[in-house]
């Protein structure tokens, strides 16, 4: 007798795509069914502390589970003194190269200089010394050219107290492929002296002195500065970094003092510009959790804020730190003392005045793209929400919402409507936060319910309208959650028009 085991069909999902694989599979196959770039390997995700899965690609038996799911992640092969290796970041560190190194042989206790080529096009060959990947990661604008490691744009004071900008550089003293510990107390600078708070030079040591690091970068000065041990006795560097480190905080504290805006953090701005957004910091999570992809699906979009009290901070909050083309804030009302109970953070000064004038000029530190308008939305101007690709409604007001969000819907605008209710009992607060949206069909089924309420109540606790500031920061959590999924960064498996969350039973509904 023969028996046939036949392999039956499940539902799984490779980079939130679904698709149909029998089960058990093995790894090729897996592949196959998602068309997995070579240069690409697959995990399965795994729940929990646990590292996802990376599933091989040949015929090892893989077994799976309903609508479980995977994803691809692009690999790079760089070779580590000749030997192959597989890393899953588009960069690499000093330490990780050194790490790489360690495994076939290298010693712990020396300082390395990793070479490299064969890199990018804009930077296909170069060095990095110790600490180097980590002060540019830091912030600062830095280089390695000529045997020299250049800070580029510091801050310093002249003798007039102004803030002006320099460049440092000093040598890296090789021994092979090892870098000792700096020899001396040398470095180079282009730029006046600096100078302390009083107009008086910075005890640096040295003088004029030419140096050509190359045809671009001729430094004006020589610093000798020296350390001394508890003695009182001068002492040698201990480490390259100790030396770097000693000459930045020496020469950028008066200026960063007298100066609070002042940075040598100029690699934040340069990094900031080269990503093409109106974010004014490079965005290094993406890149550091694998989702640019995903983070790129918001640019070129224009999005609304209807209401700044609680919620509509907090969805800004939010939204400040995406590729949003455009944030448009729209409220008329003024800071009160109350309202700063539910604004995220502290802005100094924000009482007396307007909501989005206070909320714009704060936020334009991480945002380029904010557009205060201080305007109520009416019948009169609701037609000018037609430029935006999304809008989020947070007013407490039940017939300005019914609205909004009737204009909207007619006319194929996607929004999230916010909201939220409370009562007071003898044990204390309950209620629920909920979201409504993004089409003409949430409008339909929700109207006049508790799902989108176009009615003041009669009512309400706290004299009026009631606002809890963490019931607001969970509002607007779900609001951008749901703008998120209609663009495509979170996934979404249902087909549900308005969630509410019960603050007794921490249910969703």
């Amino acid at each position: 007798m023969s028996v046939i085991v036949e392999a039956h069909l499940v539902r799984i999902h490779i980079n939130r795509v679904a698709c149909q694989s029998p089960n058990p599979t093995t790894g090729e196959a897996l592949y196959a069914v998602a068309d997995i770039a070579k240069h690409e390997k697959l995990y399965r995700e795994v729940e929990g502390d646990e590292e996802d899965e990376q599933i091989p690609r040949d015929e090892t038996p893989i077994h799976l589970t309903q609508d479980e799911h995977f994803y691809s992640q692009k690999v790079f092969d760089i070779l580590v003194n000749g030997d192959d290796h597989e890393i899953d970041t588009k960069e690499i560190t000093y330490a990780r190269v050194v790490d790489l190194y360690l495994g076939s042989g290298g010693k712990p206790s020396n300082e390395y200089l990793v070479k490299y080529s064969l890199g990018p096009v804009e930077n296909p060959s170069g060095t990095l010394a110790p600490g180097q990947k980590d002060f540019e990661e830091t912030g600062y604008l830095i280089d390695f050219v000529g045997g020299y490691l250049v800070f580029y744009g510091l801050p310093y004071l002249d003798k007039d107290g102004q803030l002006q900008h320099g460049d440092w550089a000093s040598p890296v003293d090789l021994n092979g492929a090892v870098i000792d510990p700096p020899p001396n107390h040398q470095a180079w600078w282009r730029g006046s002296r600096p100078c302390d708070q009083q107009g008086r030079e910075l005890r640096l040591g040295g003088g004029a002195h030419n140096v050509t690091v190359t045809p671009d970068l001729v430094t004006d000065f020589s610093f000798s500065y020296k350390l001394h041990d508890e003695n009182g006795a001068m002492r040698a560097y201990r480490s390259f970094e100790e030396k770097v480190q000693t000459y930045l905080d020496t020469i950028t504290a008066p200026a960063m003092t007298a100066y609070p805006q002042a940075t040598p953090l100029r690699g934040i701005a340069v990094k900031a510009a080269a990503q093409n957004s109106p974010l004014r910091f490079p965005d290094t999570m993406s890149s550091r959790y694998h989702i640019n992809d995903l983070s790129a699906l918001l640019r070129g979009k224009k999005v609304a804020i209807i209401g700044l009290g609680g919620t509509g901070s907090y969805i800004l909050d939010f939204l400040a730190r995406t590729h949003l083309e455009k944030i448009a804030l729209f409220d008329d009302d003024k800071v009160h003392v109350h309202t700063i109970f539910r604004l995220p953070g502290f802005i100094a000064q924000a009482i007396g005045k307007l909501k989005v004038e206070v909320l714009a000029r704060h936020y334009d530190q991480w945002h380029a793209g904010i557009e205060p308008v201080a305007e109520r939305v009416t019948s009169e101007n609701v037609a000018r929400l037609k430029e935006f690709d999304f809008v989020f409604v947070s007013v407490d007001d039940g017939p300005a919402r019914l609205l909004l969000v009737d204009w909207l819907s007619a006319n194929g605008l996607p929004f999230v409507d916010c909201g939220m209710g409370l009562n007071r009992s003898t044990v204390g607060l309950s209620g629920f936060v909920r979201i409504t949206g993004v089409d003409r069909k949430a409008f339909d089924e929700n109207v006049s319910t508790v799902r989108l309420p176009v009615e003041n109540a009669k009512d309400d606790e706290y004299r009026k309208h009631a606002q809890i500031t963490e019931l607001n920061a969970l509002n607007a959590t779900m609001a951008v959650i749901r703008f998120k999924q209609h663009f495509g960064l979170f996934d979404r498996e249902d087909a549900a028009t308005s969630y509410i969350f019960d603050s007794a039973t921490f249910e969703i509904d």
